[in-house]
Formats: C-alpha cells, sequence, structure tokens
C-alpha cells in the first residue's frame, strides 16, 4: 500500500474477505508458535491491518472496529509492549488523513441518562499513567448491576466509553473448571503431497513436498501436520485426527527424511517439553498433551500412504479440553480422491 503496488487493492480485498470470515477486524492475531516475536498477539497484527486499509481501502467499514479494539488494549500510558506502542502511535497520521480528528477534545461533554455528567474541556490533564493502571479515568461510573446506558456526546473531540461489570465476589480466587471457559483454542491442518526420492533422483534430500491437490495414486505418500493452539493455559488437551479408510497413517517416522531433514521416532511431534501420548487407531490418530501453553504451538506429523482407491473425505481435525467437554474446536475438512494405477 505504501508503494502503491498494483496488487494492492486485490490484496486488500483478500484482507477484507479474511476478515469477514474471521468475525471482525476486532482481534486480528498474528502468530502465536512465537509470542516474543515482533508481529505476535494481536495488538501489532490490528495495527498492521489498519494501516493497510487506512492507506489502500479508507472507506473501508473494518476501520471502526480495529480502532475501537486499539482502544480497547490500552494500558494507563501505552498498549502492551514498547513495540505496540510505537506501531498503534505510528498509525496516528494514518488515521488523520482518513478523517480530522481533533485531540484536544475542546468542548467535550457527555451525559448517561438518568446519570451523572462530565464537561471533558475542564477536567485535569491525566494522560500519563503508571503501567496498568486501573484508576478511574474521568467519565468512570460505577454501577450496581448490570444495565443499559445511554451515553450523549457533544461537543468536537474523540470519546471512547467502555463497558464492563464485575460480578459480586469475583475478585476471589476463579475456580479452575469454570476458567476454562475463557480458553480460545485453535487447531490448524497443513497436508502436501509427498514426491518419493525415486521421483526426484536426489536420495539425500529424501521426499520433496508438493502442493497439495485432493488427489492421489495407490501408493503415494502425502505428510500432515496439525498444529495446537490456546490463548491461555491448558491441561490435558486432546486432539484427535480422523483417517479415512483410503489412507494408512505413521507416526513413527524412523528413518524418514523430508527435504533433507532426517526424522526419528520422537520428531512425531516437535513439543519438546513433555511429548503427547500417541494412539493410533483404525479410523483415527489421538494426542494427548497433559498441558499447552499459549507461548508454545506443538506441532505433530503424520505420514499418510494410499491404499485403496476411492473418494474419501479427511473430516475435520478436533483439539478438546478433557477437563471441559464444551471447550473444543476444529478445522476444515478435505475431500481427497485415490486413483488406481500408482505402486501397489
Amino acid at each position: 500500500a505504501q508503494t502503491l503496488h498494483p496488487k494492492t487493492q486485490a490484496l486488500v480485498a483478500r484482507l477484507e474477505q479474511a476478515v469477514v470470515i474471521k468475525g471482525g477486524l476486532a482481534r486480528w492475531e498474528g502468530r502465536k508458535d512465537d509470542w516474543n516475536s515482533y508481529c505476535s498477539g494481536t495488538v501489532v497484527p490490528t495495527a498492521m491491518a489498519l494501516k493497510a486499509l487506512t492507506l489502500a481501502k479508507p472507506q473501508s467499514p473494518l476501520i471502526a472496529q480495529a480502532e475501537a479494539y486499539l482502544a480497547s488494549q490500552f494500558q494507563g500510558y501505552g498498549w502492551y509492549s514498547t513495540w505496540s506502542t510505537s506501531q498503534v502511535v505510528e498509525l496516528l497520521p494514518y488515521l488523520a488523513k482518513v478523517r480530522k480528528l481533533n485531540w484536544n477534545a475542546t468542548h467535550l461533554q457527555a451525559s448517561i441518562e438518568g446519570g451523572p455528567s462530565w464537561d471533558f474541556s475542564k477536567q485535569a490533564d491525566q494522560t500519563l499513567r503508571r503501567w496498568g493502571s486501573h484508576e478511574p479515568r474521568p467519565g468512570y461510573f460505577p454501577m450496581n448491576e448490570p444495565k443499559a446506558l445511554k451515553v450523549t456526546a457533544s461537543g468536537q473531540g474523540v470519546l471512547v466509553w467502555t463497558y464492563a461489570y464485575q460480578v459480586p465476589g469475583s475478585a476471589a480466587g476463579v475456580v479452575q473448571a469454570e476458567s476454562s471457559s475463557a480458553l480460545h483454542l485453535n487447531v490448524r491442518r497443513s497436508i502436501w503431497k509427498l514426491k518419493t526420492p525415486q521421483q526426484t533422483g536426489d536420495a539425500r534430500k529424501g521426499w520433496i513436498r508438493e502442493q497439495w491437490t485432493g488427489t492421489l495414486q495407490v501408493g503415494d505418500e502425502a505428510w500432515m501436520e496439525l498444529q495446537a493452539e490456546t490463548d491461555q493455559s491448558a491441561d490435558y488437551a486432546v486432539l484427535e485426527v480422523p483417517i479415512p479408510a483410503g489412507l494408512n497413517p505413521t507416526v513413527k517416522l524412523e528413518g524418514f527424511v523430508l527435504e533433507g531433514q532426517p526424522f526419528a521416532e520422537a520428531d512425531s511431534t516437535d513439543e519438546w517439553v513433555q511429548k503427547p501420548r500417541i494412539e493410533v487407531h483404525p479410523d483415527k490418530v489421538v494426542f494427548f498433551f497433559q498441558h499447552l501453553s499459549p507461548w508454545a504451538a506443538p506441532r505433530v506429523r503424520i505420514l499418510l500412504r494410499a491404499g485403496m482407491a476411492g473418494h474419501y473425505r479427511l473430516r475435520p481435525a478436533k483439539l478438546s479440553l478433557m477437563s471441559n467437554e464444551n471447550q473444543w474446536t476444529t478445522c476444515d475438512g478435505l475431500a481427497l480422491a485415490v486413483q488406481e494405477g500408482g505402486q501397489k
């Protein structure tokens, strides 16, 4: 967008399409496999996506959602980190180009129907706060119970209003079984068709990944990799991977070489702290994780061999918690056609 590349509009259209599928630009997630990277988490990816929209499509209706989310993540005098704060501050000139903003809040007034009113032009400057400050901001209005509110604003300026209600007694320790309902689980699946060393003529490189087309011949092999993610610590997670009848799974990868990288039996997963328990059934492969952390997204690997011709469906893989049957998520299913003519 900054270089006016001819593909900018097409890429922005794809970005908007992905945003709609994920439910809006209210929490655009970055990579979770490396939480400490610059583009991980949610604040920086949301700011970068918002910057692209302000440059390439300033009339996009998704801009307001992203602004509201970034405003809700403000913590006292900054955002999650120095890096994320710098990215949001760098975003402000782009927002100012979309429409004129008055940051001085002159003559800005707000009132709650049946409640108090505030004149922000007379408020003392309280923009500098300690990190993670929970001190009442100007316009703070405590309530004894949740209820509908009507806020009226007049004047010039930017008014950010957030609504929160704390259940009486919630300051006490939260029971572990009840806290699991706030988890956000995610499972991703990647699959490739494999070209054998005999086909490539280079045994040292081993098997080579090719783009997945959904079609295999009898004897062909495919590589499936799944990634389990959570935004909070979770204990005793189960990843169930259904295997159709036309494929034979292998998770013990002793002697397997993929693109020059040799695998041993323990390399069916990259979880190095504590290896998951693996069970291979006729119709599925199950991985049991004793613990999932938000800063690590373990990957599991399954080698598949087409053994019987036919049309099949790779059913969605399911990630769930053993402590709460209501906490689960799935990935998309895939169509698979196994044709005759390969190696028996």
